[in-house]
């Protein structure tokens, strides 16, 4: 089951695609998992992104897995990291300025 809802995680880095540049796109359509219709609206239009959406999810279901629960963990746990890194960003702010006010 973890091997399947990395499918909905991952999210591609180094890519040769400006996406600022598509039509459709969005702030933070870049940051989207790749097997999002956020991310692949964006980089190949809706229609072929709901075939290759709807293939992902077939073959999910074939395995006997639920893919809006995987979907739905992936989602989730992205946020959670979001939260975190946020929290850390704002707790290494807090120090820099302490340090820098002595």
């Amino acid at each position: 089951m973890e091997a399947a809802q990395r499918i909905y995680e991952y999210v591609p880095e180094g890519y040769n695609v400006d996406f600022t540049k598509l039509p459709g796109y969005e702030k933070g359509d870049e940051d989207a998992p790749f097997f999002s219709e956020a991310f692949l609206y964006v980089l190949m239009g809706k229609g072929d992104a709901r075939v290759i959406t709807a293939i992902v999810d077939n073959v999910i279901r074939a395995a006997g897995l639920d893919p809006s629960a995987l979907r739905q963990a992936a989602h989730e746990k992205r946020v959670t990291e979001e939260k975190e890194l946020k929290r850390r960003v704002e707790a290494m702010n807090r120090i820099k300025a302490r340090r820098q006010a002595r």
